[in-house]
């Protein structure tokens, strides 16, 4: 039940309907990873949903993905980027942090989550 249960607790900051601004990358038509962002507050946008298949890893994508949706919550009229992630996913943070992202105090329903980091970066 350990890592099921924790990964469950995140399920509802996370449903399809709250998380309208997508991109899926696809290798031809099949789709090997994706990353969204919803709306935090006035001034910030959350990113969510990172995601893109293992032996796509270490060629860019990631950080592409990360840019594009950047630029489109800044055409968008936002000013900052948040997200949460776990401390088991390391190769996710060291991403964020290599695109400029620092570790903040945890926000919102991630407050008394202590697997949870979550980081920021003005755009």
């Amino acid at each position: 039940m350990g890592k099921k249960f924790q990964r469950q607790q995140y399920f509802k900051f996370n449903t399809r309907e709250s998380i309208h601004d997508v991109i899926v990358i696809y290798d031809g038509s099949r789709p090997i990873g994706c990353g969204g962002y919803k709306r935090y507050d006035e001034q910030t946008m959350e990113i969510k949903r990172v995601y893109l298949e293992k032996e796509y890893r270490g060629q860019g994508l990631s950080k592409e993905l990360m840019r594009r949706l950047e630029a489109r919550a800044k055409i968008a009229g936002y000013n900052y980027a948040v997200l949460e992630t776990g401390k088991p996913l390391e190769t996710a943070m060291k991403l964020y942090e290599a695109i400029g992202y620092r570790i903040v105090p945890n926000y919102g329903p991630y407050v008394d989550m202590p697997n949870s980091i979550c980081m920021e970066k003005k755009l």
